[in-house]
């Protein structure tokens, strides 16, 4: 999906993604830079922006100055990490499940929601909404060693949810109640439970994909603060992070690390990202080809060949189908007969 429409933007993404940033793209980047707006937009974009920062340690000052500015008393939540008759000093979940260790909500913050909870109903991972209510079990709440929320109600404006379906009488019908979840690591020996949120205030690059920033969207705006050298070794971050938006007055550039015209210029450049660029045009060439071969086969199926139509391609998938339980069938025989035997 291409979200922008503007065509000085496009054409910067497109030298970005291609290697090739020029001047007229360098101008136009400075242009968004949060020293170069006017002190009111500057100020929209303090207050009310998604940051979207390369690493998760830059993002923690952010959410720490956004949940004190809520002015709501804050949960700090502790994911509970167990291993069996402590026979592992270290907990393989730790490095097996990407769930945060120590993370805080409140009421009004908004959150994303880390793991799918139902998928047809618009409710997945990456999934943001706004904290309605945290709910403890017992009246100490927080304050109780160890103990997590019973459930966190969470309004997600795109949740498909029917008003007859609504989870609570007292809430709209897109508020969700977010229950704690245990997750076993690979060898299915050690666990951790916690609640799967974050606050979505400042969040890294690789947690913004899929997340489209601009006017109608749950955040309207959004600073970015580009990759240093160290971070360039993942191709493709600045097109990423700026791709969120849908235009330019959506985004500006967060001036909070030195950035030099030569840094800007190199954007799209270096080993990693050609080796990109390079396996991205061996997929092209493959699908080609594909395309080829299954749309010969799909000509060579229809029924009507005088005026082949797409009816072909339905007629190749039943087949394959067909040919395919029927294998499977006896396979299955097949096992049956030797377990008899």
């Amino acid at each position: 999906m291409v979200r922008q429409q503007d065509p000085v933007f496009l054409a910067t993404l497109a030298k970005i993604q291609a290697g090739t940033v020029d001047d007229d793209a360098v101008s136009f980047l400075k242009s968004r830079f949060m020293e170069s707006l006017s002190p009111a937009e500057r100020l929209l974009f303090e207050h009310e922006a998604l940051y979207i920062m390369p690493r998760w340690k830059r993002t923690v000052p952010i959410t720490v100055d956004y949940l004190r500015k809520l002015g709501q008393p804050v949960a700090k939540l502790k994911a509970q990490y167990s291993s069996p008759n402590g026979a592992h000093r270290v907990n393989h979940a730790v490095k097996d499940i990407n769930l945060p260790a120590t993370s805080a909500l409140a009421k009004g913050a908004i959150v994303m929601l880390l793991l799918n909870q139902i998928v047809e109903k618009r409710l997945s991972n990456g999934s943001i909404g706004t904290v309605a209510k945290i709910v403890y079990r017992n009246a100490a709440g927080p304050r109780e060693s160890g103990a997590l929320p019973l459930y966190v109600i969470v309004d997600f404006p795109d949740a498909d949810i029917a008003e007859e379906d609504k989870f609570f009488p007292d809430f709209p019908r897109t508020c969700i109640p977010i229950e704690p979840v245990t997750l076993r690591c690979e060898k299915k020996c050690c666990s951790v439970t916690t609640v799967p949120l974050r606050v979505c205030k400042a969040i890294t690059i690789h947690k913004a994909q899929g997340i489209s920033i601009g006017p109608g969207n749950v955040w309207e705006r959004v600073v970015i603060a580009l990759p240093e050298a160290r971070d360039r070794k993942t191709p493709a971050l600045e097109l990423v992070a700026l791709s969120r938006a849908t235009e330019p007055g959506a985004f500006a550039i967060s001036c909070d690390a030195e950035i030099t015209k030569e840094s800007l210029l190199n954007m799209g450049r270096g080993k990693a990202y050609d080796q990109r660029r390079e396996f991205e045009a061996h997929l092209r060439d493959l699908a080609a080809e594909s395309q080829v071969s299954l749309r010969a086969e799909i000509i060579a199926e229809d029924p009507n060949q005088a005026a082949p139509t797409l009816e072909g391609g339905f007629h190749a998938l039943v087949c394959w189908f067909r040919e395919s339980v029927a294998a499977h069938h006896q396979d299955q025989e097949a096992q049956q007969l030797v377990t008899r035997q």
